[in-house]
């Protein structure tokens, strides 16, 4: 994985590295893997506000992830891409089973 080396334009940002996303595959993510969160615009169970200045903004959707694949030990699989997550800041790899 390639890294990107930053201009020093302050102290701080002279040793900063980011990676290139040169390995990245996907521009979308797979939609069937995907579920809306839940917003809750800062209301209890009883609608009363309990965290001010909270709500709108862009619907965000959280990324179904298999870290366990406890009924896929031993099968052979391909990665058929690599993408990029923003919600646990990461890189996953989409792999193909044989059989599904």
């Amino acid at each position: 994985m390639g890294v990107k080396v930053h201009k020093p334009s302050t102290k701080a940002s002279r040793f900063e590295v980011t990676p290139d996303f040169q390995e990245v595959t996907t521009d979308k993510p797979y939609k069937k893997l995907m579920l809306p969160m839940k917003k809750t615009g800062g209301r209890n169970h009883h609608g009363h506000i309990t965290s001010r200045f909270m709500g709108g903004g862009h619907k965000q959707m959280y990324r179904i992830i298999d870290f366990y694949r406890r009924d896929k030990a031993g099968v052979p699989a391909k990665v058929i891409g690599t993408a990029g997550c923003a919600e646990p800041s990461r890189f996953m790899d989409q792999m193909l089973y044989d059989g599904g």
